[in-house]
This record gives C-alpha cells, structure tokens and sequence, in this order.
C-alpha cells in the first residue's frame, strides 16, 4: 500500500495540471453583472489599502523607503482591476486579481521581510478562490508556484543570499493585516454566494425533473390501466419484431405472464418459429 500511494498522489496531481477545464469559462454565472459589486468591493479594498499604507510609510520616519513599492503596487492592481473589469469585463478581471495578487504578495516577501511577512496569508486566500472560479488546474499550479517560492525566500534567507527587511511597524502589521481579511471576507461573499446560487439552480431544476418524472410515470400508469382493460389485443412492435408495447390480452394469447414480461421480446420467444410466422 505505502509502494502505491506515491503512484496514486503522482496520478492526482497529473490529472489536476491536466485538467484544463476553467469553472469560470464553463459556466458564465461564476462572474456577471449581480456579482459586479462585490468585485468592486475587492478594488475598493485595494485602493484604500494602498493608500493607508503610503500614508503610513510616509508619515513614519522609522519606516524603510521601499515599502512604499509594494503600497504603491497594491494601488496599481487595483487600477489594473478596475480598468480591465471596465474594458474587458468581469473574467479577466478575477484572472487579473488573482494573478497579479499572488505575484505582488510573492515580490513584496522576497525582497521584503521573506516568509515572516503578513502578505503572505494571502496564498491560502488565492488558492481557495482560483480553486472554486479558475479551476483545478490554475488551483495546483499557484500551490506549486508559491511552495517553490517559501522554499526559495527560506533558502536565500538561509545562505545570506537576501537579508530580511526590519519588521514594520505596528502600523503598517495593523493595516496589512486587515486589508487581507477585508479581501478574504469579501472572496468569501463572493463564494457564498455564488454556491447558494448554483444550489438553488440545481434544486430547482432537481425539483423540476423530480414532478416530469412524476407526470410521466402518472400517464404510463393511465395508458397501462386503459390498455389493458381492452378486452381486444393490443400491441406496438418494432421493426426487428420486438414488442414495445403490449396489453393483458395479447400477453394472455402469447402466453406470457404479464404484459411487461413481452417487451423487448419476439413472438418466436412464446412459439414455434412456423406458428410465430403466421402471426
């Protein structure tokens, strides 16, 4: 079992990077126009975020000039957002955020404070929300890219490579942080929502199949009770000379147990092949 298992986890992880199907190309409702203002939430977010964090920088004289960069950054993804989803429309503006995000989040750690910074909670935050909107595949690819990249930050910090920034402020820590559970709440609305929107679809359109099957098992019942209550025989064959459809009667001349038991049947099945032919 401890032989297979290496195999097995091989074979998920191929089959999820192979997997190129994008939940939110498949199915247009992931991001439209009752989604909009939660995406604009999200710019909001990282607009004021930027510039809490300028203002911070720049009225701290403890504070280190190169943070004002990444502030800056989360400023110009958010305009960047905003203008795709203006131009280009809700899709590739969750790609835009979702992308730019992790690799805002991954240049402000390395250069920055490494694995020891806030900004990077933010990982777990991407990964959930590419995984439910831009599929399985794009989900393990930023896992695999930003496990490569907390290996690289501790692996450069660890042979002198990079020296790690001076903590920031309690501050710039304050504002960090609540920017990145305002994004996490907010992605998670949009989750919650956009579930609770599928699943009363797919119990609605459920409940829908649910009283077809109903109304059609209601008329079989109906057209059986009428047919076999001819007394004549009556009966539906195919072109092969199978029965399709068949009544009491004609199950009584065939010598069948029920009508049922005719279906799918020839009359050779009941009889000689030179009285079947006659029939």
């Amino acid at each position: 079992g401890r032989q297979r298992f290496p195999l097995r986890a091989m074979t998920m992880l191929r089959d999820l990077l192979s997997d190129s199907t994008s939940p939110v190309d498949s199915y247009s409702d992931f991001v439209d126009p009752r989604h909009a203002p939660l995406l604009r939430g999200i710019i909001v977010i990282l607009l004021l975020g930027s510039a809490a964090l300028i203002a911070l920088v720049l009225g701290s004289s403890g504070e280190q000039a190169w943070r004002l960069y990444p502030a800056i950054g989360i400023g110009v993804l958010g305009l960047a957002v905003w203008g795709i989803h203006r131009w280009q429309g809700s899709i590739p503006a969750v790609r835009a955020l979702v992308i730019g995000g992790w690799i805002l989040a991954t240049v402000t750690a390395f250069f920055g404070e490494g694995v020891r910074t806030p900004i990077l909670m933010i990982y777990s935050v991407i990964l959930i929300f590419s995984g439910w909107v831009l599929g399985t595949r794009t989900c393990a690819l930023l896992f695999l890219a930003s496990a490569l990249a907390v290996i690289a930050m501790t692996a450069s910090q660890s042979m002198g490579w990079t020296v790690p920034a001076r903590p920031a402020s309690s501050g710039v820590v304050v504002v960090a942080h609540l920017l990145i559970l305002l994004l996490s709440f907010i992605m998670t609305l949009y989750l919650v929502r956009l579930f609770r929107e599928r699943y009363d679809t797919e119990r609605r359109l459920g409940e829908e199949i649910r009283q077809h099957l109903d109304s059609v098992e209601r008329r079989e019942r109906q057209q059986r009770a009428l047919l076999d209550n001819f007394p004549f025989m009556v009966w539906l064959k195919d072109a092969e000379g199978r029965f399709i459809i068949a009544n009491a009667a004609t199950a009584r001349l065939m010598r069948a147990e029920s009508a049922s038991a005719l279906i799918g049947k020839t009359d050779e099945d009941f009889y000689p092949a030179e009285i079947a032919a006659q029939f």
